[in-house]
């Protein structure tokens, strides 16, 4: 009976490896980030407005690259946290600012948003730029 409990205690850890990496993964959850940037004109009189949708899947990165002058490039992950709650991760790199807002190199920010799905997250950036984020989760059941 002893030399049949030694040898199940080497076993049994191997079939638990076994069975948990058969199980199939849970799928990433997609998120669907409705983007809108806001960008002050060269005389600083109006808004242009840019509208877009990212699609990404949960810890994957998701771009957007809107005008030339100045240029907006902005990447977002995702992180889903539960049906209703997501971390955005947020780069945004704005170049080409006029010299007339005062700024003439390029502008970089990089910040983690924790907001709640239907919530609408305001990202000033310098040179006159808004990005306003607003996230949608669809949980895979």
């Amino acid at each position: 009976m002893r030399r049949y409990l030694r040898r199940s205690a080497v076993f049994c850890p191997v079939i638990f490896f076994l069975i948990a990496n058969a199980w199939p993964a849970q799928p990433a959850a997609p998120v669907t980030i409705a983007v809108t940037v806001l960008q002050l004109d060269s005389e600083g009189t109006r808004y242009r407005t840019t509208t877009a949708e990212l699609h990404a899947l949960d810890g994957q990165d998701a771009s957007l690259k809107i005008g030339n002058d100045p240029g907006v490039n902005l990447i977002v992950r995702p992180h889903v946290h539960s049906a209703e709650e997501v971390t955005l991760h947020v780069e945004v790199d704005v170049h080409n600012i006029l010299s007339s807002v005062g700024i003439s190199r390029p502008i970089i920010n990089e910040r983690d948003i924790r907001t709640q799905e239907g919530e609408v997250y305001i990202l000033p950036v310098r040179g006159g730029i808004l990005i306003a984020l607003a996230p949608k989760i669809a949980l895979l059941h």
